[in-house]
């Protein structure tokens, strides 16, 4: 995966509409005066960007006033975290994924109903479908090697291998199958697997032609008709495998590529499925993705490559999700994250913002592969149309991701509204749309954030401040509205090593995944600063596991951000 990249000193922003003409503007004259905030939080700052419920700026000075600000309470009562409406129905209010320049992405209520073995429950910090049952009923694992672990009734049920046979997962799940063939002897079917996929071109204004990278990681069976023969995964470096089988390919052997990943007790932690709906509820998937091809008789099947047309962008969307669960589970080795699903299909958008969104705990989504379904309680959407083709963004891919580990790793604020790189956005939201494009941009050691939305190719530099980020209020208090972009800014700036004048801090992103993972921010009675985590309590934490205060309180101060350097940390 990626190595550190020089950062980009030059580009800040750019985009290419291919419908229309666009315009950036870098500089507003000396901006508007900041407008009123009742009710709903601070007003607008420097070219008069209103808040939440703030009063438009007025312009001065040769700047243009700004807009009014947006409703406080869009989704009109309904909770973000949630609510049950009956036993197995709810409501959400719920964001709408990420906004394109220039765009304001608005909150929607979702209702839904839960899937066949869940109920509608009211958690500690969100309410939605949880197992009724231990499992997932037909689900299975392998426990160790020779014991397969079944779901039945509600329960799981442990059945011992026979003496010469071993627990190894297939296509349905765990199965007991022949350690060795009749003559004793094992085979090696062996080769490499190659995916299409676009690249950015040089010039930013679109994605390039199809080129070949390494499918890494993804799960490789071996069947001859209906036999199971063996599976492994693919390597994570350049995408060989080697997979043991006991007897020699025949006419009928086949293998499978599933872009999938399965946890230490070999239940799915992530995969990529075809989905059978495109609501952002009620989700529901018939197919795993899966890539299959005969061996003709041969042990090496030399390179096979997945192309475009056969779904590669399954594998794209595979390969920064499993690299991104990889780095943390190295990271924050204690964290337990749950499942995630992402759903994709070429042509196909979801109903949500601009098709692309994270779908949070509770409201999850079921694959049915025929012997069995397995229960996902997140799902990642990722519109697959040609004007918005996000499997091959990256960086959309893992700001949406993003979204999820705040919600699987740490603690999500579970605040629901409208949201713009240029707008102040109070500080739970931008806590949480700020470190899911930091994540993105950290995991791929790249500044550059690169996005394709309604046929707009568009771009920006988290290195350098967002043209037109709002400016935040040095000698305000440290709960008032900011801007996601002010936040992953700061972000960048904690983590990065490059020497600046002004930036202090080296941390890097492990330090960053410890503070986010820790007690400090997961701890709820220690929240400040705002009334759900925010920002503030990140830097807590950070300050609590020893960051040194003159690193965070440099890139506080170049933002603007009246961070008072008093935190409260766990005992």
């Amino acid at each position: 995966m990626p190595s550190r990249l020089s950062l980009l000193t030059s580009l800040v922003v750019g985009f290419i509409c291919t419908s229309c003409t666009l315009q950036i503007q870098t500089s507003n004259g000396q901006g508007g005066q900041a407008g009123t905030a009742p009710a709903a939080g601070a007003g607008g700052s420097d070219a008069g960007t209103a808040g939440w419920g703030g009063e438009g700026g007025v312009g001065v000075n040769g700047g243009e006033g700004g807009q009014g600000g947006f409703e406080s309470d869009p989704c009109k009562g309904v909770p973000a975290e949630g609510r049950c409406l009956g036993p197995s129905t709810f409501e959400r209010c719920v964001n709408s994924g990420v906004p394109g320049e220039g765009q304001v992405s608005v909150p929607q209520v979702v209702q839904g109903t839960c899937s066949p073995g869940t109920v509608c429950k009211q958690q500690e910090d969100w309410t939605g479908c949880v197992l009724e049952a231990d499992c997932v009923e037909g689900a299975s694992y392998c426990e160790g090697p020779s014991v397969q672990v079944v779901c039945l009734g509600g329960k799981w049920v442990k059945h011992p291998c026979g003496g010469q046979e071993e627990c190894r997962v297939s296509l349905g799940g765990a199965v007991c199958t022949a350690t060795v063939s009749e003559a004793g002897q094992t085979f090696q079917i062996k080769g490499r697997l190659f995916y299409e996929y676009r690249p950015i071109r040089q010039d930013r204004t679109d994605y390039d032609v199809p080129t070949l990278d390494s499918a890494r990681g993804l799960i490789a069976l071996a069947y001859d008709g209906d036999e199971y023969l063996g599976g492994t995964y693919t390597s994570e470096e350049d995408g060989t495998f080697s997979i043991e089988v006991s007897k020699k390919p025949t006419p009928a052997t086949s293998l499978y590529f599933f872009p999938m990943l399965y946890d230490q007790g070999w239940v799915p932690q992530f995969a990529v499925a075809v989905p059978d709906t495109l609501s952002y509820t009620n989700l529901k998937s018939s197919a795993y993705y899966a890539f299959g091809r005969t061996t003709g008789e041969a042990l090496d099947v030399g390179s096979i490559v997945v192309t475009e047309a056969e779904g590669s962008g399954a594998i794209h969307i595979h390969q920064w999700v499993l690299y991104s669960i990889l780095q943390l589970r190295l990271m924050a080795p204690e964290a337990k994250p749950f499942n995630v699903l992402a759903l994709w299909a070429p042509g196909k958008r979801f109903d949500c913002g601009n098709g692309t969104c994270y779908v949070p705990r509770g409201l999850g989504a079921t694959v049915d592969y025929g012997s069995g379904q397995d229960f996902y309680e997140g799902a990642l959407l990722i519109s697959g149309t040609s004007i918005t083709p996000h499997e091959l963004s990256s960086s959309v891919i893992l700001h949406e991701f993003g979204h999820y580990t705040m919600d699987a790793y740490s603690r999500s604020p579970y605040e629901a509204g409208p949201h713009s790189l240029s707008m102040l956005e109070p500080p739970g939201m931008a806590w949480s749309e700020g470190w899911a494009t930091y994540l993105a941009q950290g995991m791929k050691q790249d500044p550059l954030y690169f996005d394709k939305q309604e046929g707009t190719v568009w771009w920006y530099n988290v290195d350098k401040p967002y043209p037109s980020a709002p400016k935040l209020n040095p000698n305000g208090p440290m709960d008032q509205q900011l801007g996601e972009g002010n936040v992953t800014h700061m972000l960048w700036h904690l983590d990065d090593t490059v020497e600046e004048g002004w930036d202090k801090s080296n941390l890097q992103m492990p330090s960053l995944i410890r503070a986010f993972t820790s007690k400090r921010l997961m701890d709820k009675s220690m929240n400040r600063g705002y009334k759900t985590v925010d920002f503030v309590d990140f830097l807590d934490a950070l300050r609590c596991g020893g960051a040194p205060s003159a690193g965070v309180l440099s890139v506080t101060k170049n933002e603007g951000f009246p961070y008072d350097n008093k935190p409260t940390c766990a005992k």
